[in-house]
């Protein structure tokens, strides 16, 4: 029996394949919970950032007497038009042909294999959109902005870290230094946030490069061993010592519940890129810190237009639109678009430490 190429190479089957038939689908995001989905309508964004952690005390009043009036928290309006971000990927003709061949001949184990290979390669696009998007988060948590440019456009965003919130080490004070007080320094980044903020900072993430400098560090090992052992070398310099026991203590010394080491990289235009910076570390207090704001892009703002003609759109549960269509002049290739508009929002960025250590 012949199955009708252009409904087995569509977006409802592709999505369907991420969201029902691929138990391995996404990737695990470790910013994603600081920064949930939030779908919204449109381009346009406008958000408060939040106020100080101080909690408001209602106002003694007298019996028939209008209440005080309160004022939201927040004091700076964010606002501006997301951006969109968009790849494509095309299915060659000698793929097209092989699938077709194997769809006149009832193959089904031919089918599933062309298809498995070619929504393997696809799902690569959705990965790289969640990527993205875990890209513009990373560098909205560790910079306080966003600088991202592409042939295509660019992002700039700017979420006004307070300047006293950042730190930038120098001299013998950066923590390449193995005499370096780093344990004071998390310590009194942590006490100045909460005092300024009234949110006490309970996380802080770095990259495995960063985290190599604790490692090395003295003040670090002189509060993880007895300092009568520390008086032997073998034991002071031992690679025998467990990143569990360094981040112990180091939450012991500052207070912290949670040390997070995220190592992933990403590549762009040929070249790999940390998506945690080396040398630089954030601290922030618990729960979330903000969203990734998700619009409504043009792919999906077209859907019903488009399928109405004949195209194929769907959208997946995190806002990613995916297009699949066929050329109808040659090279007669299907080619897949994902595309979104989307962007962190910062709501609690007056409540984070930044600081470059090295």
């Amino acid at each position: 029996m012949i199955v009708n190429l252009n409904e087995t190479l569509s977006a409802d089957q592709f999505v369907g394949f991420l969201e029902n038939l691929n138990e391995g689908y996404g990737l695990s995001l470790e910013l994603e919970g600081l920064f949930p989905i939030k779908k919204m309508d449109g381009l346009d964004y406008s958000y408060i950032k939040g106020g100080n952690g101080a909690i408001e005390l209602s106002a003694p009043s007298s019996f028939d007497a209008e209440p005080i009036a309160q004022q939201r928290k927040g004091f700076n309006a964010m606002k501006g038009e997301l951006p969109l971000f968009r790849k494509k990927m095309f299915i060659s003709e000698r793929e097209k042909q092989k699938l077709k061949t194997y769809m006149k001949l009832s193959d089904k184990e031919g089918i599933s294999n062309i298809l498995t290979q070619i929504y393997d390669d696809q799902t690569t696009l959705i990965e790289g959109a969640q990527m993205t998007m875990e890209f513009l988060r990373a560098r909205a948590l560790m910079n306080g902005k966003i600088t991202f440019e592409s042939k295509g456009g660019a992002v700039n965003v700017d979420y006004k870290v307070p300047s006293e919130n950042k730190y930038v080490l120098t001299g013998d004070a950066t923590w390449d230094n193995a005499d370096a007080l780093i344990l004071d320094d998390i310590k009194d980044w942590c006490d100045a946030i909460e005092v300024n903020t009234g949110y006490k900072p309970t996380k802080m993430i770095m990259n495995k490069n960063t985290f190599k400098l604790l490692r090395k560090n003295e003040q670090v090992k002189n509060n993880l061993l007895p300092i009568s052992l520390l008086a032997s070398a073998t034991v002071k310099e031992s690679l025998a010592i467990s990143d569990r026991q360094i981040i112990s203590t180091i939450e012991a010394y500052t207070g912290l519940t949670d040390i997070i080491i995220y190592n992933k990289k990403v590549q762009y235009d040929g070249k790999v890129y940390d998506l945690i910076e080396d040398n630089k570390v954030a601290l922030f207090p618990e729960g979330v810190l903000g969203g990734t704001m998700i619009g409504t892009s043009p792919a999906e703002l077209n859907a019903e237009e488009a399928n109405a003609s004949g195209a194929g759109i769907a959208v997946t549960a995190d806002g990613i639109a995916v297009n699949v269509y066929t050329k109808t002049e040659s090279p007669y290739t299907t080619s897949t678009e994902v595309e979104f508009i989307g962007l962190p929002s910062f709501e609690k960025s007056d409540s984070v430490a930044l600081a470059t250590v090295a």
